[in-house]
């Protein structure tokens, strides 16, 4: 039985028809420092459902708020002694700007950085990362560490 139960929103929106996803990097001094987080997310509180704690985190960590039917679950999975809910929120370009400037401020709380991905991108990079760990052999492509659904850029 999974000790941690944590949610997150991945944050998307579409430009040209194509999604892209925002990603955040946390702050030294925060846990997974240096990582970048495919969206917001944290821990339950007790007796919180895990949509109330998506909603909660993803309001905490950028000031966007979801109502309970904006959010769709995309996963739940379990590593590492925890129990991760993962649930998809739709934002306008323009919000995705936005999130993306307050998390490049240096007073934001949890993170110091921010962008947003075309998703053919981020997956490009995912299956060079798991193609080479099949091989083996060759150089290495960009490294990717997961984190609580999160990928790092190993510089």
């Amino acid at each position: 039985m999974p000790s941690r139960k944590t949610a997150g929103v991945i944050l998307y929106y579409l430009h040209e028809g194509h999604p892209h996803i925002v990603t955040f990097r946390r702050k030294e001094g925060m846990e997974g420092a240096g990582t970048w987080v495919i969206g917001p997310g944290g821990h339950r509180k007790a007796g919180e459902k895990p949509k109330e704690t998506a909603i909660r985190e993803t309001s905490e960590e950028t000031q966007k708020t979801f109502g309970k039917k904006q959010l769709v679950k995309l996963s739940t999975w379990y590593g590492s002694g925890r129990k991760h809910y993962t649930f998809l929120g739709k934002i306008s370009r323009e919000e995705a700007e936005e999130l993306i400037q307050n998390a490049k401020d240096p007073e934001h709380k949890e993170f110091d950085d921010a962008g947003a991905h075309p998703l053919e991108e981020l997956m490009a990079k995912v299956d060079a990362h798991l193609d080479y760990k099949k091989r083996g052999t060759g150089e290495p492509p960009e490294k990717l560490f997961f984190f609580s659904g999160a990928c790092k850029k190993n510089t």
